[in-house]
Formats: C-alpha cells, sequence, structure tokens
C-alpha cells in the first residue's frame, strides 16, 4: 500500500565505523539527511533474492518481469530492535547501532515479507508481479522480521534512492563500552545538530533485552 502520514515505527541495523570510512559516510548520511538508501534487487545480500518458480508465466511474461525488476527501488527494515542475529549480522556484532525510524515517503509502497519453504510460484495475473517476488523469500531468513519500503522508478523521481524517514530513537549494541556509548551519542548529537534536527533518545541494549529467550524465564548468566 502507499505510504502517506505512515506513522508506525520500523528499525534498522547499521555500524557505525570509522571515519573516514565508507561505512561511517553513510551513516553519517542518515542522520544528517534523513534518509535510507534504497538498493536495487541484484545488490541484496541474499542470493536468491528476487528468484521464482515461473512455470505458470509465459516467456514474455517473464521479459516483462525481468524488465520490472531492474525498475524497482528497495529499503529492508525490520519489525524488532532486538534480535540477537540482527545485531550480530547487520548491527556490527552488537557493537553498532538500531535506528527507530517512521517513513516519510509518499512515493514508495510497504510490502511485508513473506517466508516460504520453497521459491513461490506467481500466477498469470500479471499486476504488480515483480513486487510480488519481492515480497517472498525463503525460510532461513525469517529471523529478519522484514518489512520491505519498494518504490517503482519512472524517470521521474528525485533522489529516488533514498527513503525519507524521521529518527525516533537510536539503540545501541550491549557489546559497546561506556566510553563507546559517550562518544555514540555524542557523534549522533552532532550530526543531529548539524542539519537543526531535533535530537533522539540514545540508549544501549542490554543482555536481557536481546532475543535469547524466547519468552521463557532467563537463565543464569555465568
Amino acid at each position: 500500500r502507499p505510504i502517506i502520514g505512515f506513522m508506525a515505527t520500523y528499525y534498522k541495523y547499521r555500524e557505525m565505523g570509522v571515519s573516514p570510512s565508507l561505512v561511517y559516510k553513510r551513516t553519517k548520511d542518515i542522520f544528517v539527511n534523513s534518509r535510507l538508501f534504497m538498493a536495487t534487487y541484484s545488490s541484496m545480500n541474499d542470493p536468491m533474492e528476487a528468484f521464482y518458480y515461473g512455470n505458470m508465466l509465459t516467456h514474455d511474461d517473464i521479459i516483462n518481469i525481468k524488465r520490472d525488476k531492474t525498475k524497482i527501488r528497495i529499503c529492508s527494515l525490520s519489525k524488532t530492535y532486538s534480535d540477537v542475529l540482527m545485531w550480530a549480522h547487520y548491527g556490527g556484532a552488537h557493537r553498532g547501532i538500531c535506528l527507530e525510524v517512521e517513513i516519510d515517503d509518499s512515493n514508495c509502497s510497504e510490502r511485508e515479507i513473506n517466508y516460504d519453504s520453497q521459491l513461490w510460484t506467481p500466477n498469470n495475473n500479471y499486476n504488480d508481479v515483480a513486487e510480488d517476488i519481492m515480497s517472498h523469500k525463503l525460510i532461513p531468513w525469517q529471523y529478519e522480521d522484514e518489512v520491505r519500503f519498494i518504490r517503482k522508478l519512472n524517470g521521474g523521481e528525485h533522489n529516488p534512492q533514498f527513503l525519507n524517514i524521521h529518527i525516533t530513537k537510536v539503540y545501541l549494541g550491549c557489546a559497546l563500552t561506556n566510553n563507546d556509548v559517550q562518544k555514540f551519542q555524542r557523534r549522533i548529537n552532532c550530526w543531529l545538530s548539524s542539519k537543526h534536527h531535533p535530537l533522539v533518545p540514545v540508549c544501549q541494549l542490554q543482555q536481557d533485552d536481546l532475543t535469547y529467550w524466547n519468552g521463557n524465564d532467563h537463565v543464569s548468566l555465568l
């Protein structure tokens, strides 16, 4: 569905990086310009991204889908800030950050990911089939609890590779030292202040906040 005045919160895990690295510059850009990068499907980290079974489609359908897939930009977000694997894989091994964001972009659609045991088979109803394909992933990715924001390019967009956001909170990884926490807080406040954005709460997660427990009582950590 289109995102117009959408106020739900989603989460983006990031490394902070060290100046002047590319990771540092990209993380800084998120705070300074209130935007997230939108990737092409071919640049994403799943080698099976946008694969599907086409046995119900004609040759022309498959050609059209291939064309349409190249006209799509994707920003992947999560519905949780506390997943231990997300922190390990995308949050700098618990030494990075997780941004809580609201989406402020009327030119995108929102798609929740369906996690399937095998490649999805689109039917011959061609409407938005490229987006439908982008909304299916295999079960090993289920821990990401992913929501995607998808933009179809038509040639008239301004900065089509970015999704406009409001940052509402920042979580810091549980493996950061006290000195790192203070350094990150200062850095984030500096980035936000540089464009007169309002400051946001910054807090550090603890081990007990993470999804080790799956709703059960906590065990003792030695």
